[in-house]
């Protein structure tokens, strides 16, 4: 890329090779597996082809006028939408910055709602949209772009302004406000810390490291601009699959129109570009003096909380504002949800610019908000944390007698992979009229913890694990329930204890390292719909958020796969000769593709009392595909052995 003495010579330079190096080859991972689906499908001629939307959107003008401002110092012209068409000066204004990938739009809600007190200017950042796009990466320093907004407050007949950033639109207002604190009233920050916290943040946090992998991703020329729109840019509407437009019509227009012109992505990622290879210097004593309230959302995967609260040092007037259960980018329909909570989001300093009113800029993340699903999953019994005293770690469960009452018989589900204690829902509603139910999130999945070392989970360990909860919940003995990865720990469970009871190429491919976890939920977690295509959910809206929500965290699918490598890199000692004691009622439904009738039959003979119920036509998961007769199949069983269990 450059001679080899300049790359010597110039550390820069050096910088921006070793930047784009890194970028590529996190480009080639991703760009090999999208173009074999394409070729798979026969697609590969068109995949890379990006259709221009030529038809702009008619909602457009539903929000204001559309106002060109020529900036004298910066020579580029601005596009902004006013809600003032006159453009008079009676108001205050309130001046809107949005993030990536995004545009004026993203602050349609709040131009409505607030309009009828501020004077509501919406901007697009240069490089976005109709706005100028410099072709020099150098160009959108933050530095630049803050300059770029004191312009437009200027142009505009302003000398103050209610700065309000979303995402990258918070950093260059950050940054507004350390080098032009003249020039703003008050600052509203939605899910950005300052710049230098989350810099810290990004240098001393793994976690944050992680999941800021993209910025390293976009040091890469070209590839991240033809990946995003791959496939004429049906990856924008998997972004939006869940999020509630105005009209169908809205959803797929507004933001392919503006994504699909020429260059349309490139200003937007040379910003990650800029802020990398021409970084900021430190400036870490300078104190911002103007107001600031920081919203976050600490469903956020992106941005973690330590970078919001280092902000706090470089502020000195600073409120930060924790959302539980919302996301990087606030659901665009969560009007009612800041209405209900504004009380604990005000700030008495900023009134009548109350930020629990925001409704903020819809989800690009689609699966990431971390407690959206509260009332989904506490609807099934309370959720208890059991400190295992030999494992030295914590269970996580979900209880159906939130007192924790012991005058129910005890029936314990052990779910299998790729699932969580939600695999049981249908059987905790059931039979807790007659039991106390249990459902365990098996180490390594979900809530419980995760062991590091693939050993941790063998599966006499596991079995470990399950007798230590019976005995934390106060029982000698229990109806185990158990499916897949589950049934096994429970049939070892039998073997070991059997004093508590009552009553293949994809295991190869698991043993490589990293890529199984990266490829099951590739395409963002798309291969989850194909899962669970044949199982009927009480929603759609639950079909797709519940399984997406647990597996899309950190780290979430290390722990369930080490199973199958533990299973293989330290097998179990052979005991072939041990009969379990235990009765032992095996439901198998005949259309699972990956266990054969054979192994369910063969059974027979390592159980004393066995009794095996096929259901025809059932696939592998038989509690979910046909829960009202496994039910039945369990009640029968269980009222066939009463005398072992009441």
């Amino acid at each position: 890329m450059f001679p080899l003495y300049q790359i010597i010579m110039i550390p820069q330079k050096l910088r921006i090779c070793i930047l784009q190096t890194l970028g590529f080859l996190i480009a080639l991972a991703l760009f090999i597996p999208l173009s074999l689906r394409a070729l798979f499908k026969g697609q590969l001629r068109d995949a890379f082809k990006t259709t221009v939307r030529k038809d702009r959107p008619s909602v457009f003008d539903s929000y204001g006028s559309h106002r060109y401002l020529n900036l004298p110092k910066a020579k580029i012209k601005i596009h902004v939408v006013d809600s003032e068409s006159s453009g008079k000066e009676d108001k205050p204004l309130m001046l809107f910055v949005h993030g990536f990938p995004d545009f004026w739009y993203s602050f349609r809600h709040q131009i409505k709602y607030f309009s009828s007190k501020f004077r509501c200017v919406s901007v697009d950042n240069r490089g976005y949209n109709e706005s100028d796009k410099p072709n020099r990466i150098q160009d959108y320093s933050v530095d630049q772009l803050a300059s770029d907004i004191k312009e437009v407050v200027e142009l505009l007949g302003y000398d103050k302004c209610v700065l309000v950033g979303h995402d990258w639109g918070g950093s260059i207002s950050y940054r507004v406000c350390a080098i032009y604190p003249e020039i703003v009233s008050v600052y509203i920050s939605l899910n950005i810390p300052h710049y230098n916290a989350l810099s810290e943040s990004i240098k001393n946090n793994w976690s944050q490291k992680l999941a800021s992998w993209y910025m390293l991703y976009f040091q890469c020329p070209i590839l991240p601009e033809i990946m995003i729109n791959a496939f004429d840019m049906t990856n924008w509407d998997k972004i939006f699959v869940d999020i509630p437009f105005e009209s169908e019509e809205e959803k797929i227009d507004t933001y392919k129109y503006v994504f699909s012109q020429p260059n349309a992505l490139t200003g937007p990622i040379n910003y990650y570009r800029c802020a990398f290879q021409y970084p900021l210097p430190a400036d870490k004593k300078s104190l911002i003096k103007v107001p600031v309230c920081s919203i976050y959302g600490n469903g956020d995967l992106f941005l973690l909380r330590e970078g919001f609260i280092g902000s706090a040092k470089y502020v000195e007037d600073f409120t930060l504002k924790e959302l539980d259960g919302i996301s990087h980018w606030f659901p665009s329909n969560a009007t009612q949800f800041y209405l209900d909570h504004h009380d604990s989001a005000k700030t008495p300093n900023m009134h009548p610019t109350n930020p629990g009113f925001l409704h903020c800029p819809c989800s690009l993340h689609t699966f990431i908000s971390s407690r959206s699903l509260q009332g989904v999953f506490d609807s099934y019994g309370s959720h208890r944390y059991l400190n295992l005293p030999k494992a030295k770690i914590k269970i996580h469960v979900v209880d159906s007698e939130s007192s924790g009452k012991e005058d129910k018989p005890l029936m314990l589900f052990v779910h299998g992979f790729p699932d969580f204690w939600y695999s049981f829902r249908h059987q905790i509603k059931y039979f807790s009229s007659k039991f106390r139910c249990v459902s365990v999130d098996n180490r390594g999945y979900n809530e419980s913890d995760k062991p590091n070392r693939i050993q941790d989970y063998s599966v006499d360990q596991l079995a470990s694990d399950i007798k230590e909860v019976v005995e934390l919940l106060g029982y000698d003995k229990c109806v185990l329930v158990g499916h897949d990865w589950g049934g096994s720990i429970s049939y070892r469970v039998c073997a070991m204890y059997p004093e508590i009871k009552l009553a293949s190429w994809y295991m190869l491919y698991f043993q490589c390292p990293i890529l199984p976890e990266i490829m099951i939920n590739a395409f963002d977690m798309t291969n989850w719909d194909k899962i669970f295509v044949d199982i009927p959910f009480e929603s759609e809206e639950e079909k797709i958020d519940t399984y997406k929500y647990v597996f899309s965290q950190p780290n979430a699918l290390t722990g369930p796969i080490n199973y199958y490598r533990c299973a293989f890199q330290y097998p179990l000692p052979a005991d072939k000769k041990s009969l379990i004691k235990v009765p032992v009622c095996s439901i198998y439904g005949n259309g699972d593709l990956f266990l054969l009738r054979e192994g369910f039959i063969g059974s027979a003979k390592y159980v004393e009392d066995f009794t095996l119920k096929e259901l025809d036509g059932i696939s592998h998961w038989v509690h979910l595909h046909a829960k009202d007769e496994v039910n039945r199949l369990i009640n029968e069983y269980i009222d066939s052995r009463k005398d072992l269990i009441f």
